[in-house]
C-alpha cells in the first residue's frame, strides 16, 4: 500500500470514530495511535493472522485487536461507503473470462488460502 493512501485512510478514520485518536489512561499513559491500530487491522485482514499473534508484536490484548479489526471495517464501510460497490456485469465476465484462460472455467474470484495451517482448517470446520 502507498504511504499517501495508508495516511489518507489514518486521518479518515481519526475524524470518523474516536475510538482510533490516541488517548491517555487513568494513569496518564498514552494508549495504542491510530497508526498502530491501522497496521494491526491491515495485518490481520490481509495476512489472516489471529489476534492472539499479533498481541505480542504490537503489545496490545487479543481482544482488542478483534475488536480494533472490527471497528476498522465499520468505520471503512461508512467513510468510503459512497466508493464501495459490487462488481458490475462486465467486471465479472472480466473475471470469469481471465480464470477460464488459467484453467478455472466459472470461477469469479480466486481465494488464496495458502497461508492457513492444516490445523486451523480442522479447527474452522468442527467449531
Amino acid at each position: 500500500m502507498k504511504k499517501e493512501l495508508f495516511l489518507e485512510i489514518e486521518s479518515a478514520l481519526m475524524a470518523h470514530d474516536s475510538y482510533f485518536r490516541q488517548t491517555a489512561n487513568a494513569a496518564n499513559k498514552l494508549g495504542a495511535s491510530c497508526r498502530l491500530k491501522c497496521s494491526i487491522a491491515l495485518k490481520m485482514l490481509a495476512y489472516g493472522i489471529p489476534g492472539d499473534l499479533v498481541d505480542e508484536m504490537y503489545e496490545m490484548s487479543e481482544s482488542s485487536n478483534w475488536n480494533t479489526v472490527r471497528r476498522f471495517c465499520k468505520s471503512i464501510c461508512e467513510i468510503y461507503a459512497d466508493q464501495i460497490r459490487p462488481p458490475t456485469d462486465d467486471e465479472l465476465l472480466s473475471y470469469v473470462n481471465h480464470n477460464t484462460t488459467r484453467g478455472f472455467p466459472g470461477m469469479f474470484a480466486s481465494w488464496d488460502c495458502t497461508h492457513l495451517s492444516k490445523r486451523s482448517i480442522t479447527i474452522g470446520l468442527t467449531i
